[in-house]
């Protein structure tokens, strides 16, 4: 029984890895509810995928580092299938069991791509629904994702996606998103005292302030740079 405060506006068929989907676009007509108060900002990295002011964590599930060894014997067994290519047309023509390797490798990515989004899920959800003001920084991906070092593990954390469902959960949510400039020093100033160190390198996981003595985790310390920011951006908004 479809409800009447809910508008089907059309569907869309798709296979995923020898998997059917159909995905369905509605209206729904709802008030918007009051967005919660608590003014939050939120580091996103490597080490953690997401460390929140308030304490909260969300780990970094590593899901294509975990799979990575089954992940290549799969797209082995593939390259090992038969394909010719047809002298007439110059068209490849895979073998029967080179499809059937295809659809086992394509899962493999689905599961991989499952594992990491659900956690999003729940991560984005929650903070939607408890946080009215967050606090994030603008993160230049595709310039880590050139650091042939780093690119595996920037593209197994997904951080993109991750911010993406953060940004469209809190919009629903009725929330305000504060996004501060890629230079904004969130890791090299100290939450206390508001000190700017010169540098901050990455093997220094601990922030101690030179000026008052503060120690702490260097992420945490971003987050509430990052809540520092949302709050003033606020204020001068509403002065």
């Amino acid at each position: 029984m479809i409800c009447e405060a809910v508008k089907i506006l059309g569907a869309t068929v798709s296979c995923e890895a020898g998997h059917w989907y159909v995905s369905m676009q509605v209206e729904i007509k709802k008030p918007l509810p009051p967005a919660p108060t608590p003014v939050v900002g939120v580091d996103v990295g490597l080490k953690q995928a997401a460390v929140v002011s308030d304490g909260r964590v969300l780990e970094n599930q590593r899901p294509l580092a975990l799979h990575l060894k089954k992940l290549g014997r799969l797209q082995r067994a593939l390259a090992r299938k038969q394909k010719t290519k047809d002298p007439q047309t110059g068209r490849t023509v895979f073998s029967r069991n080179y499809q059937k390797q295809r659809v086992k490798v394509a899962r493999k990515h689905q599961q991989i791509a499952a594992i990491r989004a659900d956690s999003q899920h729940k991560f984005t959800t929650e903070l939607a629904r408890t946080c009215g003001i967050i606090g994030l920084e603008d993160l230049n991906i595709l310039g880590m994702m050139a650091n042939r070092k780093l690119a595996r593990a920037v593209a197994d954390a997904a951080m993109g996606q991750l911010l993406q469902f953060l940004k469209t959960k809190v919009a629903n949510a009725g929330g305000d998103l504060f996004i501060a400039s890629r230079w904004f020093p969130s890791t090299k100033r100290c939450s206390c005292c508001g000190h700017i160190k010169k540098r901050m390198p990455l093997k220094h996981r601990t922030y101690q302030c030179l000026v008052c003595g503060l120690s702490i985790d260097r992420d945490l310390n971003a987050a509430l740079n990052l809540a520092w920011f949302a709050s003033e951006q606020l204020r001068q908004l509403r002065a």
